[in-house]
């Protein structure tokens, strides 16, 4: 892509018309009546507007609404980066003032683009682009750094855990650090019944996810993703049982609405295992292996883990090693905040 773009502006993206509740196509929406729908809905908002308020502090949105946040609450996510490192393989956060950059590492700006940042000739997107907004964006825009990139550090760092042990999976991305609102608004999703912050996340890491597209095209704008399966991390059964939802298949639908990626919720979780919260980070390793399995069914060539947060890489560590044995041949990690100092 070049360049990280300013601002979280977002465009439509051509849909995938499915019922993404469901990974069953017998079950999918039939296409026309999921595009009449659709247009009744384009129609109905034209003749009878309403009044538009943000996803994250209700207050009214002025300018871009389609990231549903207000000017404030993008600036809000912005600064909240601001004093942290983060690691260029799994996005957890470091405090700046404690991260040691190696003496080879290279001497490489912030502003640009990574290694794995798609390959597009023009700051323009092309019509049939999938749903961010071109690189241009408006004076007033917040100024968001790349996501696999610190906002005061050169390229180069790497966290404790993943020096001492690659990962599994290919990359990891997530919105920004778990504090401030972004912490606010997941506790809301989480523990709140405030499903309706799903959507806002949701769109936020779809615009994460497209920056990181590999080999993407003008005419295929996700690039090695095209047949991609969206993961969602399941929830322990008994947290289910009390929340009725799992939040990382609300987020992982809302990527799938802007993307048009499948939701293929097939990873499953057993109940046998020990709250996470106050484990270490090899605790939790132990706690959790042997503990997610696979349903039966077709696997795709890249499988995207989603889930709410990224502390120790725990669970996407062992989420990672059976959805490879399943036979995803690539694991990418997608999550809305990851955390500081894990």
């Amino acid at each position: 892509m070049g360049a990280w773009d300013s601002g979280w502006t977002i465009a439509r993206s051509p849909r995938a018309l499915v019922d993404v509740q469901s990974v069953n196509p017998k079950r999918a929406t039939p296409i026309w009546k999921t595009a009449w729908a659709q247009v009744f809905r384009s129609a109905a908002d034209t003749v009878f507007p309403t009044a538009q308020e943000c996803s994250f502090c209700q207050q009214p949105l002025n300018g871009d609404t389609r990231t549903g946040l207000c000017r404030h609450c993008l600036t809000d996510l912005d600064l909240e980066r601001q004093g942290l490192n983060q690691c260029m393989t799994c996005g957890k956060y470091i405090d700046a003032e404690a991260t040691t950059v190696p003496n080879n590492a290279p001497n490489i700006a912030s502003n640009v683009a990574p290694n794995n940042a798609p390959n597009i000739a023009s700051n323009v997107a092309p019509n049939n682009a999938p749903n961010i907004a071109s690189n241009v964006a408006p004076n007033n825009a917040p100024n968001i750094t790349p996501n696999n990139a610190s906002t005061t550090a050169i390229n180069g760092n790497e966290c404790s855990d993943c020096l001492r042990q690659k990962p599994l999976f290919a990359a990891a991305w997530n919105i920004g650090p778990y504090r401030g609102l972004l912490r606010q608004s997941l506790h809301d999703l989480k523990y709140q019944g405030q499903r309706a912050k799903a959507e806002p996340l949701g769109r936020l890491m779809a615009t994460i996810l497209w920056r990181n597209v590999p080999n993407a095209t003008w005419t295929q704008p996700w690039g090695d993703w095209q047949q991609a399966h969206l993961i969602p991390i399941p929830v322990h059964p008994q947290k289910l049982q009390t929340r009725n939802y799992n939040q990382a298949l609300l987020l992982a639908q809302a990527i799938s609405a802007e993307t048009g990626l499948l939701v293929n919720d097939r990873l499953g979780r057993r109940s046998d295992t020990e709250a996470q919260a106050h484990l270490t980070r090899q605790q939790r390793m132990e706690n959790l292996r042997g503990q997610f399995y696979v349903l039966p069914g077709a696997s795709a060539p890249t499988a995207i883990i989603v889930d709410d947060i990224y502390t120790t890489g725990a669970t996407v560590a062992e989420a990672t090693r059976v959805l490879r044995q399943a036979g995803y041949v690539r694991v990418v990690v997608l999550t809305a905040a990851a955390g500081i100092g894990y």
